[in-house]
């Protein structure tokens, strides 16, 4: 079964069995949801990149953020997208990633973003499957 036509939860358990992601978003938009997933990912032992171009060089519990996906010298099959501010400059992101690595298999969609048909046409043409309406902090506190 393609992963784009696999059931949610079904993309939520393949998904946490990745352990790394990059978190990819607005930081200034949400901190308090950004220092919440990065409190889940640390105390699940996770591996994550932090992603926002306006805050590159700043760091948060001594993790540093990065200007682009692109900068990660690692596999990331997950990307997670913090906030849907600036949604289409997110998919840029992670397809350009895409272009070089070919290793994004997933978004996870921060579970406050709505999730229209042009995403989701968007992401299904890059390969990628969109998890929606779930928190990854959420789902690796329990």
């Amino acid at each position: 079964m393609a992963l784009n036509a696999m059931p949610n939860n079904e993309l939520v358990d393949m998904a946490l069995g990745y352990k790394v992601v990059a978190l990819v978003g607005n930081f200034a938009v949400n901190e308090n949801s950004w220092e919440h997933t990065i409190d889940a990912l640390q105390r699940a032992g996770w591996r994550f990149h932090l992603i926002d171009p306006d805050f590159a060089g700043n760091s948060i519990n001594g993790h540093i953020f990065l200007s682009s996906v692109e900068e990660i010298r690692q596999y990331v099959p997950l990307i997670q997208i913090m906030d849907s501010t600036q949604k289409s400059r997110w998919f840029d992101l992670a397809s350009q990633r895409m272009e070089v690595w070919g290793d994004i298999q997933m978004l996870w969609m921060h579970k406050n973003n709505a999730v229209t048909q042009r995403d989701r046409d968007d992401a299904h043409a890059y390969g990628w499957s969109i998890i929606e309406n779930e928190c990854l902090a959420q789902k690796l506190d329990n």
